[in-house]
């Protein structure tokens, strides 16, 4: 399914991000897109990192994972389109700035563990994003018929990340101070409404006043307004 879809987006011009659960499926899932693209791969062991990587590139397929030693080979000729195909592990989920017309999620685990639905968000976030001249995208997650309604089910609730600064607002406003950033209660209740949590509903200086309070209690501070001025 993961080559039908790359060949069919790629012949469109498009790009694709297909993503693997393991370094072993990234190469043998690279090795399938570069046979349906007329590379000759009968009989080439994905363990030969060499020949797999010369057949690969030859018909425009990258990889990547943790220890692929091209890695950001393969991310600088996927940034401008010398490679229309990267295959890679989740290493290129987050954090890693590479956009595509498609984004395939091929594997539902990650070695011995179920994939979350954060994980896939943060890949499908590669379709359609600004750059590389993609402007669409599509997102598409290979399951067993099984799961199929469970993974429906999640992505539509989706993920939601909220806050728990509040947990621990003392020493994050005491690391504010030490790098200089907050001298007075003003400074740290313009900080605070700044943050996530400010923004997801706590929008009152009560917490951000108690935590300058304990830290003043505590000898840690001594600020140039107290709170309740």
């Amino acid at each position: 399914m993961a080559t039908a879809i790359t060949t069919m987006v790629t012949q469109d011009g498009g790009s694709v991000l297909v993503f693997c659960g393991s370094k072993r499926n990234v190469r043998a899932t690279a090795l399938a897109i570069a046979a349906t693209r007329g590379a000759r791969t009968r009989g080439v062991d994905p363990d030969d990192l060499a020949r797999l990587h010369q057949i690969c590139t030859s018909v425009g397929v990258g990889i990547h994972y943790k220890d692929w030693d091209r890695k950001r080979e393969a991310e600088r000729d996927f940034r401008d389109r010398t490679l229309d195909v990267l295959v890679a592990t989740t290493t290129v989920a987050a954090g890693v700035n590479l956009p595509a017309r498609a984004v395939v999620v091929r594997d539902t685990e990650i070695g011995l563990n179920d994939l979350n639905v954060a994980t896939v968000q943060q890949m499908f976030g590669r379709a359609g994003r600004i750059g590389a001249g993609e402007t669409e995208g599509w997102a598409y997650l290979i399951t067993d018929e099984t799961e199929r309604a469970a993974w429906q089910a999640q992505l539509v609730a989706g993920y939601t990340v909220t806050s728990r600064i509040a947990d621990s607002l003392a020493d994050h406003l005491l690391a504010e101070a030490a790098q200089d950033r907050i001298h007075t209660v003003a400074d740290a209740e313009n900080w605070w409404r700044r943050t996530l949590a400010y923004h997801q509903g706590t929008h009152h200086l009560q917490p951000v006043h108690a935590a300058v309070e304990l830290l003043i209690e505590n000898g840690y501070l001594t600020p140039a307004t107290r709170p309740d001025n």
